[in-house]
């Protein structure tokens, strides 16, 4: 059919329609990503000196008072450009002239993103770097978003602050996310200094989209920076330039480990520790994150998302430790259970414990709230992650990947290893010497590579660790047919030397009562300290006699043995452990494998004394954990 004829001029507003549609998209989503606050770091117009008003404030209108303009480092201020700051401040912040309360206002225009908006999936960061020029009890300085619709009637108003650093002169973030009201054109940004001493730095307000794929919040921590490895480090009882990801309050900081009356990088804690962890800074200092779990947004309301939460808390000294706190909200504010912790818990000494908690996310979560709180500056804490995953998947417990029947956090290559949790198995099932790779449904990898299975249930797996030539920090992965856990971590070395225990106190040990023992002809006693410690007989070993240990992780052998290869016989190692009983040295006649992964020592008991004295043995510069004791009469 032919088109009918129409008038040019329609002819030409037809055509232009489908540009003019893509030049409102286009507009709408270069709203989106880039900060809409225009000179939101001060940086537009001049500054003054100190006690001076400055002229104008480019795209600011002042509301009130004596808001200025000041310079880092300028003689008769007060903020310097090594105080704590943005990691991209320029010259200048925004301070006040005359002691009295200031405002300045700027009125950004969304409405070409309107469409996107009413659609309900845009969301808000509001952030701003807030503090004092000295120490003060509440920092005097906040930040207030609101949202108007085309009246100029308000849906909602948030604040950004008035946390910030006031231990002295500086400046840290704070930040809000949420969701932009559906009917939004105008978002009022509002800069409100309370006294002279107020300042403030690179005020931010992005919106983006919401993700809609589950997947980018599965399966992940989603804490940024929990490891405190993401900017720099001060030195203890002072206060870092910033913390990447996290909002502070009160000098929170980042410090390293090491230094005189302060925690060591040996001290107990994380196995993937970094050089830095979190302190303290005043007796109520905090650090705080908001995450967006929106993306998941159907299976969290459907009850088929679980959380974990985890994080390594200490002190430098005996004192109580840091606590971690986590809240939900759905995108209104409303808050969907009880405000919930880990932690504090009172350590008699420098060091780090492993704290962790899982459960079902409340229906209707959209942000997550967590805040880290310090006691003092000599509170610590590493480590911190919230991860979400699907409701009946493997969960790793925290810390829980170790040589088998051991306490170590350290693991070796082709050697027995445990893992513990929940819903690691549908049942128990155990293995036909066959070295299976998947048992009852379960796998596991480490550092990619599929495991040899022992034995599965839900709380627990026995395996034996690939080989592997990496060492450091590597990922341990369970897969079941209800889904796959989220990633552990554990350090893979070339020594990792563990006992065999009996009850978590004596190790699997045994002597030959007739002969010479090793001789397979002879019957052997169990090694232990007598009584019903042990749920069987045994008896104390004698000085002179020769007793075999069981363990693993003591290294190389010759010759070598693959992991997930049956093996019986003596593979010696290249070079003998060293074995103390009681502190003094022992003799070592042998020591390797003799089945796979499993190690043996032969060891002749020194004088050293009666009863249970501590056990010791070390190789490759590396010692097997401590508790271990050895019963002798």
């Amino acid at each position: 059919m032919k088109s009918p004829n129409l008038p040019m001029k329609m002819k030409l507003l037809c055509f232009a329609c489908p540009f003019f549609a893509l030049a409102q998209i286009g507009h709408a989503q270069g709203i989106l990503g880039p900060n809409l606050i225009q000179n939101g770091n001060a940086e537009a117009g001049p500054a003054v000196t100190a006690g001076t008003t400055v002229v104008t404030i480019p795209n600011w209108t002042v509301g009130g008072g004596s808001p200025t303009v000041l310079s880092y480092n300028v003689k008769g201020d007060v903020q310097t450009a090594t105080d704590p700051a943005p990691p991209d401040h320029g010259f200048q912040y925004f301070g006040i002239a005359v002691n009295r309360s200031s405002t300045l206002t700027q009125n950004i225009d969304v409405s070409s993103a309107a469409t996107l908006i009413s659609g309900g999936n845009i969301k808000y960061t509001a952030s701003a770097f807030l503090g004092a020029t000295t120490g003060v009890g509440t920092v005097p300085a906040q930040v207030s978003v609101a949202f108007e619709n085309a009246k100029g009637q308000v849906f909602n108003t948030i604040t950004v602050g008035p946390g910030g650093f006031r231990r002295g002169s500086g400046l840290s973030q704070q930040q809000q996310i949420g969701l932009v009201p559906a009917g939004t054109v105008t978002i009022a940004v509002t800069l409100t200094l309370s006294s002279i001493f107020g300042i403030a730095d690179s005020l931010s307000l992005v919106l983006t989209p919401l993700s809609t794929t589950p997947s980018s919040v599965l399966g992940a921590n989603l804490i940024v920076n929990g490891n405190a490895e993401g900017g720099p480090s001060g030195a203890p009882d002072s206060t870092t330039s910033y913390v990447p990801g996290w909002s502070t309050d009160g000098g929170a900081s980042v410090c390293p480990y090491g230094g005189a009356g302060w925690i060591s990088a040996t001290a107990p804690g994380p196995v993937d520790r970094g050089v830095s962890l979190f302190c303290g800074g005043l007796s109520d200092a905090a650090a705080y994150q908001d995450l967006d779990v929106s993306a998941a947004a159907t299976q969290i309301d459907a009850g088929q998302i679980n959380y974990q939460v985890a994080a390594w808390l200490g002190t430098s000294t005996a004192a109580n430790s840091p606590t971690l706190t986590y809240t939900f909200f759905d995108w209104s504010g409303k808050q969907l259970a009880p405000t919930a912790q880990i932690g504090p818990n009172f350590i008699p000494s420098a060091a780090l414990v492993s704290l962790s908690h899982s459960d079902v996310l409340p229906a209707g979560t959209r942000r997550v709230h967590i805040v880290l709180t310090f006691p003092a500056y000599f509170c610590v804490a590493d480590d911190i992650s919230f991860s979400i995953g699907s409701l009946g998947a493997p969960v790793i417990t925290p810390g829980g990947v170790v040589p088998v029947f051991s306490t170590s956090t350290t693991i070796e290559p082709s050697s027995w290893v445990s893992i513990y949790g929940t819903g690691l198995a549908s049942a128990f099932a155990s293995w036909n010497g066959d070295f299976p790779t998947t048992l009852g449904g379960t796998s596991v990898t480490i550092n990619s590579k599929p495991a040899y299975l022992w034995f599965v249930s839900p709380t627990q797996i026995n395996l034996q660790a690939p080989d592997d030539a990496a060492t450091g920090p590597v990922s341990v992965v369970v897969t079941t047919a209800a889904g796959t856990s989220l990633a552990a971590t554990v350090s893979l070395a070339p020594y990792a030397p563990s006992f065999s225990m009996f009850n978590g106190k004596y190790p699997a040990a045994i002597v030959g009562t007739v002969g010479t023992p090793g001789n397979s002809g002879n019957g052997w006693d169990n090694i232990g300290p007598g009584g019903s410690a042990l749920p069987f007989t045994s008896r104390p070993v004698k000085a002179g006699e020769t007793v075999l240990l069981f363990g693993v992780g003591f290294g190389p052998t010759t010759p070598p043995v693959p992991a997930g290869t049956a093996y019986s016989g003596a593979a010696a190692s290249p070079t003998l452990p060293t074995v103390t009983i009681g502190g003094v040295q022992a003799t070592v006649t042998f020591a390797g494998i003799i089945e796979a992964g499993l190690f043996q020592l032969n060891v002749v008991v020194p004088g050293a004394g009666t009863g249970d004295k501590a056990l010791v043995a070390n190789i490759g510069g590396v010692t097997t954990p401590a508790n271990v004791f050895l019963s002798i009469q």
